[in-house]
């Protein structure tokens, strides 16, 4: 007997009982799984796992809604290798899956599909847009195209990350921006790709804001004072791990090129984008 007062059998029926709740649980999830197997939506799709943090879907809402045409969609448990002939057969264009650690997110991996590539990336220093300052009436306008800046992408490998990130936005989003818009920036710096999301403000000669949501504001708009930007966010910042040529395979894939301390080097001057 334990100091406790429990006994050996008594544990040994509690270890049991434990066990059968263990496996009803995951008969659960699966029938679940059985259930909800195929995703419909648009041609992009964005992609958790299953009974993650609640900042984890938080960050999956709020990058849903900066990339247009994306969808939400959980995995429920189901391998990448499953889940990728799935959604070419719906018709989406990629994939995305955002991965997390000891309720922390750690891994962005971006798959175009059915050909390929497949970029991960390293996701780090993670701002919601809840934590930002200022943010009062700077809405996020549903069904507006944003602007994408792609900014200082230099080498070759650079402009590979460059074309893979900017695939997920669609041909609109790299032309003329317009008076009501919002702006995507990709910014590279020493190899760390900054994520900003910004709103365009309008302010008239006399002071007053130009209300965006309003339709016939930009025709009976007068000469404009100024424009504002203000941050909208969320903000995070990726770093490159791997690009593998096709869609996600760990084991057979062929890699493109892999972050290895041995090509990079020591050196603080060598950068790779």
């Amino acid at each position: 007997m334990r100091g406790d007062g429990v006994t050996k059998h008594q544990l040994r029926f509690r270890k049991q009982r434990d066990r059968k709740e263990k496996a009803k649980e995951k008969r659960e999830r699966q029938r679940k799984q059985k259930k909800s197997g195929t995703i419909a939506g648009f041609p992009q799709t964005l992609e958790s796992l299953h009974r993650v943090s609640p900042r984890t879907i938080g960050f999956c809402k709020e990058l849903s809604r900066v990339i247009p045409n994306l969808t939400l969609a959980p995995r429920w448990h189901q391998s990448l290798k499953k889940l990728i002939p799935k959604a070419i057969e719906h018709g989406y264009t990629a994939l995305l899956v955002v991965n997390e650690d000891m309720k922390r997110l750690n891994t962005l991996v971006v798959s175009h599909l059915p050909h390929g590539p497949t970029a991960t990336f390293r996701l780090s220093n993670v701002t919601p847009r809840r934590k930002l300052r200022g943010l009062k009436n700077r809405g996020i306008e549903d069904g507006v195209i944003p602007h994408l800046i792609l900014n200082r992408f230099m080498t070759t490998l650079g402009r590979r990350v460059e074309r893979i990130i900017g695939a997920l936005f669609p041909l609109e989003s790299r032309g003329v921006p317009q008076p009501h818009c919002r702006t995507v920036v990709f910014h590279n710096q020493r190899d760390f790709i900054f994520f900003r999301h910004y709103r365009y403000i309008h302010k008239k000669n006399d002071g007053k804001t130009v209300n965006e949501d309003d339709p016939e504001a930009e025709s009976s708009m007068e000469p404009l004072d100024r424009v504002a930007v203000n941050e909208v966010g969320p903000r995070f910042t990726l770093k490159l791990k791997s690009i593998q040529r096709g869609t996600f395979d760990s084991q057979f894939g062929e890699y493109e090129w892999v972050k290895k301390g041995s090509v990079i080097g020591n050196s603080r001057r060598t950068f790779v984008l």
